[in-house]
């Protein structure tokens, strides 16, 4: 018989991870000055509302008191960005590396949650927020990076460039 008190204590946890990348995401989005990073970044506040939406079903469903906030150090991460936001100017590469930390703390969440014995349905839906959690880092990343360059066409024979 699995442990439903450790599985909604589990549970739980990652109910106060999702309450810290949502805020963490909406005080980066304030932050930000690009409009893309803003789009992408309440979109993904969104995104995270709706799994904390899930796993609450999960704890309720499972007889428990759902966590109603996030981890009282998270708060402290979010100073952390405002702060360095300020001082930085409202950098956006500043902002987003601190919402990748961020992530990278979230997915740490999900993987040790995934160590534990979990009834399947419950270890489904934890695995398919998991991978959200990597996307999330992948986007913000990929915001992070610059465009490639963009080739350029093959010259003909007759426009190439003298030796």
């Amino acid at each position: 018989m699995r442990d439903e008190t450790g599985t909604v204590a589990i549970v739980n946890d990652l109910i106060a991870t999702a309450h810290d990348g949502a805020s963490g995401y909406r005080a980066a989005a304030e932050a930000v000055r690009g409009a893309a990073a803003r789009g992408l970044l309440l979109e993904r506040a969104r995104h995270i509302d709706e799994a904390t939406a899930e796993l609450t079903e999960i704890v309720r469903r499972m007889g428990g008191e759902p966590a109603s906030g996030g981890h009282p150090l998270a708060s402290v991460h979010r100073a952390w960005i405002a702060l360095r936001a300020a001082l930085a100017g409202h950098d956006d590469d500043v902002i987003l590396r601190e919402v990748e930390r961020g992530e990278v703390e979230a997915i740490a969440h999900y993987h040790s949650a995934l160590d534990h014995q979990l009834a399947g349905d419950v270890r489904m839906v934890l695995e398919m927020q998991s991978r959200g959690a990597e996307m999330n880092l992948t986007r913000v990343q990929a915001l992070r990076r610059p465009p490639a360059p963009r080739e350029r066409p093959p010259q003909d024979a007759d426009e190439a460039p003298p030796p």
